[in-house]
């Protein structure tokens, strides 16, 4: 079997190995509420076509129901003549978005900080990422910090939290409002456009020893006045993707389908999954079934059109211009969760046997090996199908073949962790020698290069955001 590890990969299938969903190929369920993954950036291009999707699935039996489809700070069931009532259409409370976007400040700030010091110099007065990795990881941090300090005040307020005027902490929210973030929008606007950036401004980023001190009075003053639930240490979003579960749970019998950061339904997985009552439809899933809808509307009008009204129909573009098949996102979310899976994998190979395949970690184990497999399934189809066609030059300027680098870090993914493809069945179907393919799946999977292989691809392909 140590053989069997180490053996020459396996061509990956296109199609994944769960089972089929009963509506049509939909995953999406017809009854109750579908809680389903986005990237927020991505969906708005194509959210017509998903509230056809959500009335197409979910409006059956509902009576005169109106609205199917909620964003994320909405609460599910809200129609549309109850969409601007505050508090009871608002799904999220100011004072977890508030502590959130303090954590993201917290997580981003020092990527920003470490991948502008691996700059190189262009010239005296000019730097550039190593790479495109390097690129997309500023261009993406900087952003997100942005969002992040806009959205942090605008929360304390909402949330009630305010600081003495001419306080240290007042000065701190107004600087950040003011320099640091003429800073981030300048490297934004600098990356995109060239790919490069002055020398003086990754100076202004370095140089700043006081940011992550003066975000810590912030906090703290923020914390004093606010009851923190459990969990904010798992993550700078957990609090939120909690209350998030929790709300689904409540809404459990509402026809539709509520669109959230993609992050948070990965968190729901990973730590509240046996607590779920609802559906949960991570993001590649639920493109998938807006793909084939659109594919199936496409059929039905163009089989009822002449053909001349039909070369108008695909002239004007229609449902075609609609078109989710830039798969970016979709990597880079798939490479984060194989991140994330290794990274659990990492920590169990620190403890003792006894203690690592103690009964409360076997279904930890399961969930974590069958979602590596069904992410390299994920990865080898867009790589197969899909990846030639996405066009990167405008995301990252300057840097050429992006395409083949990305196909080179999935054909590296899937080699080092397909053998989980033979593996877990053996795993699954043995009596007698589980412990000991448990113990080859781990020692196999918490491997830091492998860590570094799905880091390297979500990075590059976080642009999609």
């Amino acid at each position: 079997l140590a053989d069997d590890v180490s053996a020459k990969p396996t061509q990956l299938k296109n199609t994944r190995p769960a089972g089929s969903s009963p509506i049509q190929g939909y995953w999406t369920k017809r009854r109750g509420l579908t809680v389903a993954g986005e990237l927020h950036s991505k969906s708005g291009e194509h959210r017509d076509v998903e509230e056809a999707f959500a009335e197409h699935i979910k409006s059956v039996g509902a009576g005169t129901q109106e609205n199917f489809l909620w964003k994320e700070d909405t609460k599910p069931g809200t129609q549309f003549n109850q969409l601007n009532e505050g508090d009871s259409s608002t799904s999220e409370k100011p004072a977890h978005l508030a502590l959130s976007n303090i954590d993201r400040i917290k997580h981003y700030y020092p990527i920003l900080k470490e991948e502008l010091s691996k700059t190189i110099e262009i010239g005296k007065e000019k730097v550039k990422p190593k790479d495109g990795s390097g690129l997309a990881t500023i261009m993406v941090t900087a952003n997100a910090l942005i969002t992040a300090i806009k959205k942090m005040r605008e929360n304390l307020e909402e949330a009630k939290i305010t600081f003495k005027a001419g306080s240290n902490e007042d000065k701190i929210i107004s600087k950040w409002n003011d320099e640091e973030k003429l800073w981030l929008i300048y490297i934004t606007q600098e990356m995109g456009a060239h790919g490069y950036l002055s020398k003086d401004e990754k100076d202004k980023i370095l140089g700043n020893d006081h940011f992550l001190e003066d975000l810590k009075r912030i906090n703290d003053v923020a914390s004093s006045s606010l009851d923190i639930p459990k969990g904010r240490e798992i993550s700078h979003n957990f609090i939120r993707s909690a209350a998030m579960h929790e709300l689904a749970n409540e809404k459990k019998n509402v026809q539709g389908i509520w669109l959230i950061g993609q992050y948070h339904v990965q968190e729901i997985q990973e730590h509240l999954r046996n607590e779920m009552e609802y559906d949960l439809v991570p993001m590649y899933e639920f493109n998938h079934d807006i793909r084939e809808f659109m594919r199936l509307e496409e059929v039905k009008v163009r089989g009822a059109l002449s053909d001349a009204e039909e070369m108008n129909y695909l002239e004007e573009g229609k449902l075609s211009i609609k078109s989710i098949n830039d798969r970016t996102g979709e990597i880079s979310i798939t490479a984060r969760q194989i991140k994330s899976s290794i990274k659990y994998f990492m920590g169990l190979n620190t403890k003792p046997d006894k203690e690592k395949f103690a009964a409360e970690n076997i279904s930890g184990i399961e969930f974590h090996a069958q979602r590596l497999i069904e992410s390299l399934y994920i990865l080898g189809n867009i790589k197969e199908n899909d990846l030639a066609r996405i066009d990167f030059s405008d995301r990252l300027p300057g840097v050429p073949g992006v395409n083949k680098e990305i196909e080179k870090m999935i054909t590296k993914i899937n080699n080092a962790l397909d053998f989980l493809i033979s593996l877990f069945p053996m795993y699954l179907k043995s009596r007698t020698k589980r412990e000991k393919y448990l113990s080859l799946m781990v020692k196999g999977i918490a491997v830091n290069r492998k860590y570094k292989q799905a880091e390297k691809l979500e990075k590059l392909t976080s642009i999609a955001k």
